[in-house]
């Protein structure tokens, strides 16, 4: 009973669909360097898990507190963020196309904020000082 009622509720879910081959190659001469971090809002949604994607394919997650830094190709680039529990999409994922071009740093911030009784997410593309102010400064030189 447990099995069909979890698998009626991930028929359902909306998430990316993962892509099973790995990201073409990028050129580090054009490379683009996203650096994505989830700004501190407390505990909400801490227990649920931040998928992030790019163009489809699964890259890593945003958990509380946490960061990462992704090379991409220069061009057009659509990011992805979908809430997980127990492995379940849910929630309302989070889209934004970003047009980096080549040598770019882009510095993503993604934000959790309550709406009525739901944890609802935002991105947003912000410059390094704003960055700096929610993020370490210890942590963004170690990945610069």
């Amino acid at each position: 009973m447990l099995a069909a009622c979890v698998a009626g509720i991930a028929g359902c879910a909306s998430a990316p669909t993962p892509k099973s081959a790995v990201p073409e190659p990028v050129d580090p001469a054009t490379a683009v360097t996203l650096h994505l971090y989830r700004a501190d809002t407390g505990y909400i949604g801490a227990a649920v898990d931040q998928y992030v994607y790019v163009d489809g394919f699964r890259v890593g997650r945003l958990n509380r507190l946490e960061s990462f830094e992704l090379k991409v190709a220069p061009g057009e680039r659509e990011v992805v963020i979908q809430p997980h529990t127990l492995g379940i999409p849910d929630g309302k994922q989070v889209k934004l196309t970003i047009r980096p071009q080549a040598r770019q740093d882009v510095y993503l911030r993604y934000a959790l904020a309550v709406s009525s009784i739901f944890a609802v997410g935002r991105t947003a593309t912000v410059n390094f000082d704003v960055g700096l102010q929610e993020v370490t400064e210890s942590d963004w030189a170690a990945r610069r």
